[in-house]
């Protein structure tokens, strides 16, 4: 698909302490969107759909790492819940709810042997896969999902249509190993689901 979109959005942003954080926001957004996924139609372009969406953006993040971008020690979880509504279409009323869950431990001098987990879960609530604009789909495969996969190359099959799914889970486990200060190795093994209705069913 390809995505033409437009958005305003005003919020606030709240740290409780060190380490939690939360933010708010109000946002509208337009989005006009070809599938491509249908095919051409008898005047050579692309299905078209258009979506106005009025939606309220709520997360916190309990970030508990020792360091954000080289992590060796701590936890970190991010919920994020946005509820939205097709402004032009009130029928299409739904929420799209995520979590993202990290540990990391370390062993050994100087920190060389780091073991690391992460956990994600998505939702989305309400509308089918094609009433929803794109972006509030789940995808799956890249390197914050499933490595060794194309970067959202995982999807669902309709029947007739493929899109994103309405469930999401990802399951990611890492061994690094400091062989000097400026190389190591790591071994990796991630697990991924998408499914097309809102919680896990099995047939994704």
């Amino acid at each position: 698909y390809l995505t033409r979109r437009a958005e305003v959005a005003v919020g606030v942003s709240q740290e409780f302490s060190d380490t939690l954080t939360g933010d708010l926001a109000v946002a509208l957004s337009y989005s006009d969107v070809s599938d491509r996924y249908l095919g051409r139609d008898d005047d050579g372009d692309y299905p078209r759909r258009e979506f106005t969406l009025l939606s309220l953006r709520g997360g916190l993040a309990w970030d508990r790492r020792d360091n954000q971008l080289d992590a060796t020690e701590g936890t970190y979880l991010e919920l994020n819940a946005e509820p939205f509504v097709d402004v032009t279409d009130t029928e299409t009323i739904g929420a799209r709810l995520d979590m993202d869950a990290r540990a990391y431990r370390s062993f050994g001098a100087d920190s060389r042997i780091v073991l690391a987990g992460r956990f994600q879960l998505g939702s989305l609530v309400g509308p089918d896969a094609e009433d929803t604009p794109p972006e509030f789909l789940f995808y799956s495969g890249g390197s914050g999902t499933v490595r060794g996969q194309p970067y959202n190359s995982l999807d669902v099959d309709y029947g007739d249509v493929t899109l994103g799914g309405r469930s999401f889970a990802a399951l990611s486990g890492e061994l690094r190993v400091g062989v000097t200060e400026n190389i190591g190795v790591v071994g990796f093994y991630d697990a991924g689901y998408v499914g097309g209705e809102s919680f896990y069913d099995g047939e994704g």
